[in-house]
């Protein structure tokens, strides 16, 4: 599985494999949107990769809020705009969506980036995603994140289940997406700036893993989970921040 960010390029489209630096922004971006949204006692209702909008610098931009809300006056509809491979275990109506619901919808979308793997809505049967072939453009300098393949041999019926199962057995470099670390152990970056990727998907893992607790009374805030992602980067804005001063100073 291959996410990649699909771009309009006049009449066609251009897909670029999504690399480390991309990932981690489009998890800062989603998740700033929906802390946002938590801080005003707004819950989304329907976090899924397939209603993550891309600007053109790779920020994300949250779609379809509300909208689940809006169509729970018919169940049947309702329950076909939530995918149940981003759903929390307790949500049974989608009328009641909490902001637990929400921070676990969240961490599967965390542990889709980590992983490359789609979950699946039931086994077997992939959650639907916008086809590359055809997709209408979204709107100026708005692309969606989308998967390459969307074959569903390639996701996962329970997304976290099977993440913590490969952890549980001591295989937690098996969790992340093949591509991903080809792109990392490939790149120009030092040997060093390697390392530090590489440690900022396991904390990233690390991160989405209590988002995707059975309990919602269990899962973080959705402010403490941002704060979390933010201090992956922090480091490395503290050093650029004194070099940008040195250079000021002489």
């Amino acid at each position: 599985m291959v996410i990649c960010f699909v771009g309009s390029r006049g009449a066609g489209y251009n897909i670029t494999l999504l690399d480390w630096e991309a990932r981690v922004r489009i998890a800062l971006t989603a998740g700033r949107g929906l802390a946002f949204l938590h801080a005003h006692n707004f819950v989304h209702g329907n976090i899924k990769s397939s209603n993550v909008l891309l600007k053109s610098n790779l920020e994300a931009c949250l779609a379809d809020y509300g909208l689940v809300q809006m169509v729970a006056l018919t169940p049947t509809l309702a329950s076909q705009r939530m995918c149940s491979g981003y759903t929390a275990p307790e949500v049974t109506d989608p009328r009641r969506v909490t902001d637990p619901a929400d921070v676990y919808s969240f961490g599967v979308l965390l542990l889709e980036l980590l992983t490359g793997k789609m979950p699946l809505s039931s086994a077997g049967s992939s959650v639907p995603t916008p086809p590359i072939q055809g997709n209408p453009p979204l709107g100026t300098g708005a692309v969606e994140l989308v998967h390459a393949d969307n074959g569903g041999s390639l996701g996962v019926c329970d997304l976290p289940r099977w993440v913590q199962s490969v952890v549980r057995e001591e295989w937690t470099a098996e969790v992340f997406d093949p591509h991903l670390l080809l792109l990392v152990e490939h790149s120009s970056a030092s040997v060093a700036s390697i390392a530090a990727q590489q440690e900022e998907m396991l904390q990233l893992l690390q991160i989405a893993m209590p988002c995707v607790l059975p309990s919602p009374h269990q899962r973080p805030s959705m402010s403490h989970v941002l704060r979390m992602i933010e201090n992956l980067r922090r480091p490395m804005t503290t050093t650029t921040t004194t070099d940008d001063d040195k250079s000021s100073g002489s």
